[in-house]
């Protein structure tokens, strides 16, 4: 493998969800404890206005089916008292079970790492209103220190830099730019993209890389993507299996 003059960041997409169960304090802390400079993770909104770290919109997929009520129709303390559960990719561990967390919970530990966190802020349609401000009460000095704010939702994008919640701040691509998308870029200016891998190819890169932003590219687990992307402009590697890049780090010296 070629090398490369700075590092990129192994970044783990929900902690290290292969091993542990996915957005929960534990798969955070077992990415983190294996070496991982950054955390990637989502919030959704509660019905009383607060912030829960988790993927999906509603409890179908983290029950196995058993219960499928909307985030928005549950308060914070009834979803955090859940046991979530999600089968494991491994036989070594059939079932991986957990509770999610609030969002000052897993921004505090993830600080007392001092690592790298980007909060995916989950928001399909209407006014993100609620969400950002609810965001926004949880952030403190300390733990927006090594922070970004990121979404797909232009309208949740627009609004962070509006407010000036923080300094970096991203948006997450999964398909290719129409004109409306590079004009919002222009007007924007994000100092973050977070980019699928299969999106994120030398000639789109040459159309989004500009001189401080960096990007962060999903998901990449394995040998085959550490060689595809070692050459190209990216700074973070998220990836379902931190731990698994960070031995080849170690084995290879390739990262």
């Amino acid at each position: 493998m070629s090398q490369r003059s700075t590092p990129p960041l192994i970044v783990g997409h929900r902690g290290a969800p292969r091993e542990r169960l996915e957005n929960t304090l534990p798969s955070f802390e077992r990415a983190l404890s294996a070496g991982a400079e950054g955390i990637e993770l989502d919030v959704q909104l509660t019905r009383d206005g607060q912030v829960v770290v988790m993927h999906d919109p509603d409890l179908g997929r983290v029950t196995g089916g058993r219960d499928r009520r909307r985030l928005l129709d549950l308060t914070l303390a009834e979803i955090t008292a859940l046991t979530l559960q999600a089968p494991a990719e491994t036989e070594a561990a059939p079932l991986l079970t957990g509770r999610a967390p609030r969002l000052a919970e897993a921004l505090d530990l993830i600080a007392s790492f001092q690592a790298r966190v980007a909060v995916e802020i989950k928001w399909d349609t209407g006014d993100p209103t609620a969400i950002v401000e609810a965001v926004a009460r949880e952030l403190t000095p300390t733990r927006i220190a090594r922070a970004a704010l990121i979404s797909f939702s232009r309208g949740v994008v627009r609004m962070v830099k509006k407010r000036r919640l923080i300094d970096t701040f991203g948006w997450i691509r999964s398909r290719p730019l129409e004109e409306e998308h590079r004009e919002f870029l222009r007007e924007i200016d994000p100092p973050m993209m977070v980019l699928k891998k299969t999106l994120a190819t030398p000639e789109f890169l040459t159309e989004v890389v500009r001189p401080g932003r960096e990007i962060w590219v999903y998901s990449l687990n394995d040998r085959a993507d550490v060689e595809q992307f070692l050459p190209r402009p990216v700074r973070g590697y998220i990836s379902d299996d931190p731990v698994e890049l960070l031995r080849l780090r170690r084995s290879e010296h390739a990262l």
